[in-house]
């Protein structure tokens, strides 16, 4: 067998785990000093807990024992917690049992939703408090399972008195996000949007025509839509939020995701910075709870986050910038590393008590972790890191030896003409081997990226330097149908989804070995999810990779079209066409369908909980691939869902994957501890 390296990785499959478990998600000001955030406990296999982080320390408000701070509306969750009302404690949902507590220091839980001793089916996120002269009460999106073939979404208000009532506000549209009430001019906000659109495709802003009060009424009167169609296109809107009696959200009827004001009388919209840049993240629309901008109330400014597109010129791979908006003479100022060191910046909050700007930021070699800017705006200061839940699972030694074999990824464009008449081009990102290798060109693994609506990261990418410690290159693909490179990019793979994500991989990995950074005949790819399924058809009707690995990927479209869950359930229409009206072009792009063209080694992960990508799908996969008689193997994690939590799985699933093409490729394995490969053709449950 043949060596890659000289050097032993100092990145093991445990450490990705690790890494993985204990992720920060979301973010909110704290009512003194601080920030509330969620973050992954390695310790209690994944699970969510609230940390408060101040300045000087950081102090647990919920105990990842006895709840896992984790919302399922729309099987994605987000938006799982608020702080709650005159910022006593915070208000979280706990997953799997979508129980709504008051948690506040001193003092016992409190169930807000359902009633106690009660079973409820209806889950709740995307929470905002409210507080008025008489009430105080808890805004929602409410997602009602009680019948699984019509699961109905609404916007409710929830009493905070422990009794668990509720009201509908907002009913009747398939989904709903982003409730917001204005405490001056007594009117709702919020999002919607009907099948088949998926939210980046078409939501609707709108607003109440009239003063309410959300605990008094049960229905919303008249609402008024801000955002429409617009010239026979449809356009996305995200995260509004009042100030000051004024609507501000994103929204792309541009071609990016821009800030915007709605000018009440005139029902007239405002666009506040116009840039060729999107002031969203990959996740919004798939999440709920985004925060994309900040007020400044004492300084009458707005405070946005976006990262220049990586084609722009910008020398940063992930270089975000902060943008601040004078509300009263419209002056914009930007900042850049000079203050901000972190690459990547992300979920805003700002600390009105401390006049303090946080934010989640990270790098290529540090992963995300809390910052404060304690003076936003003033040039001569530099935001500084408070809090970095990885900080403590590696010691000094090992973060030396981390940061010194860390590979530099390259963003390239090529070439990648289509048979779907696609745009001719396509991008990602290059990491080359960080480890000396006594080969002239190494092996190319080609990562497809989940969504497909999405985009890839290079913010800390432990996953990625993995591979490239043990001489891989990896090429990072943002196929057609991302995002972050404007709309018509993403747009281009409506109607085209299994021919130009597949082209832009195979194309992409063909241009990575007319450049010499490849070994054409050491060609790998693996995705997850949506990369999954992208991986799976490049193998089946493209001829460019010798292995393949899918994690928790859909191998039959027809089965996902009938089967999904609610918010994706007509997802593919968009992608492919109606189902099942076009059920004929799902056959045609069904790898399942077409087993018998493979020819290569695939495995297959899976989680036996995934209500997205039922196992089915990669159970299906492997017995067609048994039937030929190829190399393959399927591991089924217990307890998982769609994606994989717990540490102990998330680096099993790594290592499996490795020595797997390793051995497809006669290459010499590192080792990987105790990890004990699986042998070809069993199927395991772990």
């Amino acid at each position: 067998m043949i060596s890659l390296t000289d050097d032993t990785s100092p990145i093991s499959a445990e450490m990705v785990g690790k890494s993985k478990a204990s992720s920060l998600a979301e973010m909110m000001a704290a009512p003194t000093f601080g920030v509330y955030v969620s973050c992954n406990d390695p310790e209690s296999q994944g699970k969510t807990a609230i940390q408060h982080v101040t300045a000087s320390g950081v102090l647990s408000l919920s105990d990842p024992k006895l709840y896992n701070v984790r919302s399922a509306v729309h099987e994605y969750g987000g938006g799982a917690f608020c702080v709650g009302p005159h910022g006593d404690g915070v208000i979280v949902t706990d997953y799997p049992s979508h129980v709504v507590y008051w948690l506040s220091k001193g003092k016992d839980a409190m169930q807000i939703f359902p009633a106690t001793n009660t079973k409820s089916a209806c889950r709740l996120a995307d929470f905002k408090v409210v507080e008025s002269a008489t009430d105080m009460f808890l805004l929602a999106v409410m997602e009602d399972h009680s019948d699984p073939t019509n699961v109905q979404n609404s916007i409710v208000s929830v009493s905070l008195d422990g009794m668990a009532k509720y009201r509908t506000l907002a009913c009747g549209k398939d989904f709903y996000s982003s409730p917001c009430w204005d405490s001056s001019s007594k009117r709702l906000a919020f999002v919607a949007w009907d099948h088949p659109n998926m939210p980046w495709d078409h939501s609707v802003l709108f607003v109440s025509k009239e003063s309410i009060e959300p605990f008094a009424i049960d229905q919303v009167p008249d609402a008024q839509r801000v955002t429409s169609t617009c010239h026979n296109d449809s356009f996305g809107v995200y995260s509004p939020a009042w100030f000051q009696g004024e609507l501000f959200f994103l929204y792309n009827q541009s071609g990016w995701y821009n800030i915007y004001k709605w000018e009440a009388n005139t029902n007239g919209l405002k666009c506040l910075y116009p840039i060729d840049a999107d002031f969203s993240e990959a996740k919004c629309g798939w999440i709920l709870g985004c925060h994309n901008f900040v007020f400044i109330g004492n300084k009458q400014m707005l405070v946005a986050n976006y990262a220049p597109p990586p084609d722009s010129g910008n020398d940063d791979p992930s270089g975000s910038r902060l943008v601040f908006i004078d509300l009263m003479s419209g002056s914009i100022r930007e900042y850049g590393r000079s203050c901000l060191p972190p690459y990547s910046i992300s979920s805003l909050a700002y600390s009105e008590y401390e006049e303090s700007l946080y934010f989640f930021g990270g790098s290529i070699s540090a992963p995300l972790a809390v910052w404060v800017w304690k003076t936003p705006g003033v040039e001569d200061s530099v935001a500084v890191p408070v809090f970095d839940p990885a900080s403590d699972l590696f010691d000094a030694d090992v973060w030396t030896k981390l940061k010194s074999a860390m590979s530099i990824p390259k963003h390239i464009e090529f070439p990648s003409p289509s048979s779907c008449n696609g745009l001719g081009y396509a991008y990602g990102y290059y990491y080359p081997p960080s480890l000396s290798s006594p080969q002239a060109k190494p092996p190319l693994l080609v990562k497809a990226h989940g969504g497909p609506t999405a985009r890839t990261s290079t913010t800390f990418r432990l996953d990625i330097q993995y591979w490239t410690t043990r001489g891989f290159a990896v090429l990072d693909v943002d196929y057609g149908g991302s995002t972050g490179y404007g709309r018509a990019y993403q747009k281009s793979l409506q109607g085209n989804w299994g021919i130009l994500d597949i082209d832009d991989a195979c194309n992409g990995a063909k241009y990575c070995v007319s450049k010499g950074l490849a070994r054409e005949d050491w060609l790998c790819i693996d995705g997850s999810s949506a990369g999954g399924y992208s991986t799976l058809a490049a193998l089946v009707f493209r001829d460019t990779f010798r292995a393949g690995a899918s994690l928790y990927g859909i191998g039959d479209l027809n089965a996902l079209a009938e089967e999904t869950h609610k918010f994706e359930s007509r997802y593919l229409d968009g992608l492919i066409g109606p189902y099942p009206e076009m059920k004929n072009v799902y056959d045609e792009r069904c790898p399942i369908n077409f087993v018998n063209n493979l020819t290569c080694p695939v495995i297959l992960l899976q989680g036996d909980e995934d209500k997205i990508v039922p196992p089915n799908q990669a159970e299906q996969m492997f017995e067609a691939l048994c039937a030929k008689k190829l190399p393959t193997t399927l591991v089924i994690y217990k307890g998982e869902q769609h994606g994989f939590r717990k540490p102990e799985n998330v680096s099993h699933a790594l290592s499996s994957e490795y020595c797997f093409f390793c051995r497809v490729f006669g290459i010499q394995p590192q080792s990987e501890g105790a990890f004990q490969e699986i042998p070809i053709g069993l199927r395991i449950a772990l």
